[in-house]
């Protein structure tokens, strides 16, 4: 199963877009707040199921703050971390996660993209911003692959993921 992972896209979600169908085949898509909304219509237009939770900038939205999620047997948690203090360290969160009974713990709220471990295996998964990242990052998203009850996760910078996408589709366009 391929996830892919997004937080934090404040209102712009185009660059978002374009990693995203590079990463494409896609199962699901994992939001992780900040502009609830950016998301919604894209997960539509390409017809792949969304989870998404609201982060400290989704002001008067409806949208969950926490998920528990299911796939293939593997566990997560999908919150945007803020209510854990994720930006002074993810002791918290790695609690939450332990506590949930999970093997991931996904989050946003840094912009910082992350992928550690932490004591007894628990992933502690943050696909940075796709549009405003920080402390010297370029924009990024994340991909979980789930299989045979493990996780594999992977962070791409956007700009790289577009890029190949393009060559992709040059290619093809010489080759007819």
């Amino acid at each position: 199963m391929r996830i892919a992972v997004v937080s934090d896209t404040h209102g712009s979600f185009a660059e978002a877009e374009e990693a995203l169908a590079a990463l494409k085949p896609l199962d699901v898509l994992l939001f992780a707040g900040d502009y609830f909304r950016d998301p919604w219509s894209w997960a539509r237009r390409e017809k792949i199921e969304i989870v998404a939770v609201a982060g400290n900038c989704d002001l008067g939205v409806q949208g969950p703050e926490e998920e528990l999620l299911d796939f293939g047997g593997v566990r997560l948690l999908l919150t945007h971390g803020h209510r854990y203090g994720v930006k002074w360290g993810l002791e918290r969160l790695y609690f939450r996660g332990l506590e949930a009974g999970v093997k991931a713990v996904v989050f946003g709220h840094t912009h910082v993209p992350t992928a550690t471990y932490g004591e007894g295996g628990l992933l502690l998964f943050n696909p940075g911003s796709a549009s405003r990242p920080r402390g010297g990052h370029a924009c990024t998203v994340g991909l979980l692959e789930v299989e045979n009850g493990f996780i594999t996760p992977h962070l791409y910078k956007t700009q790289e993921l577009a890029a190949t996408r393009f060559a992709k589709t040059s290619l093809t366009n010489r080759a007819k």
